[in-house]
């Protein structure tokens, strides 16, 4: 579990997770910005705490976590998002789906909306690679399955399958990392597996900068994974896409009445994607 930013968000997702949690869970909190004690109170010492030079974002941050993971030798790794609450009984779901076959390498969780809890937000789906990168299967009856890509939101790792797939690609730094990491262990021959189970309520801010944030890393990062792994009809298809995308996203923005900000963060980071820069992490606060 990574943390970065307001406290409390991460101090509600530990308490429910360890809330009925199996005696042989323990949680590490990658904490490189703050010097908060997060094992207080935690009487059966489940907690750990990683202390890193800063911000490191997704794929660094959750990098950090899972060498830790290796070398302590355990089996499975459970990624999962701060502003996350997990269903009591899904890491139970998730080990049992993983230890049904060797070769599955992540168990993703299906994503729901705290104000409803029968809707599905963004769990899993397939690359299309235009108009955006993925597309979304919201199943209005979900059953497990074998799927194109799953969200690291809340994502079951083998953690003896990271010999062959690697660790996340900390090129990406926020968003679409997830994507990659599915990707290439279905190229190396793993199975990638959506458990509906496994329920994660997800809340994320839905505050000015978290929107710019997103806008910014979904635009540069959609591009950057086309480079790596499309073919020159995929990248040209998603290249055109991108090209229309911030006046597409401005257009949105101003019929729906919304603050425009975010379209000039889809603009910045389709340029950064397609000259495939750095990300500008201290202009989104990200430093």
């Amino acid at each position: 579990m990574l943390h970065w930013g307001d406290p409390d968000p991460t101090r509600r997702c530990l308490a429910h997770l360890l809330e009925g949690a199996p005696d042989d869970l323990t949680v590490l909190v990658v904490d490189g910005v703050s010097d908060i004690d997060w094992s207080a109170g935690d009487a059966r010492g489940r907690i750990g705490v990683l202390r890193g030079p800063g911000n490191e974002g997704y794929a660094g941050g959750n990098n950090r976590g899972l060498r830790a993971a290796l070398a302590s030798g355990a089996e499975y790794a459970l990624l999962l998002n701060n502003d996350a609450l997990i269903d009591p009984d899904a890491l139970g779901h998730l080990r049992a789906r993983a230890a049904g076959d060797s070769r599955i390498a992540l168990v993703g969780c299906r994503l729901v909306a705290a104000e409803d809890p029968t809707r599905d937000v963004g769990s899993h789906g397939r690359i299309t690679y235009g108009p955006f990168l993925v597309s979304i299967d919201a199943d209005a009856a979900p059953a497990a399955r074998d799927v194109e890509w799953v969200s690291g939101c809340g994502v079951l790792v083998r953690l003896a399958t990271l010999a062959d797939i690697g660790l996340l690609d900390e090129s990406f730094f926020l968003y679409c990392e997830d994507v990659d990491w599915s990707l290439r262990a279905r190229q190396r021959g793993y199975r990638v597996v959506f458990e509906p189970r496994a329920v994660v309520v997800h809340s994320p801010s839905a505050s000015p900068a978290a929107l710019s944030r997103r806008a910014y890393f979904l635009a540069r990062n959609g591009l950057l994974f086309a480079r790596k792994h499309g073919t020159w009809r995929e990248r040209v298809r998603l290249s055109a896409a991108a090209l229309v995308l911030p006046l597409a996203s401005l257009l949105h923005r101003a019929l729906a009445g919304e603050p425009l900000a975010p379209s000039a963060w889809v603009a910045r980071g389709v340029f950064d994607g397609f000259l495939g820069r750095p990300p500008r992490l201290r202009q989104l606060g990200l430093r």
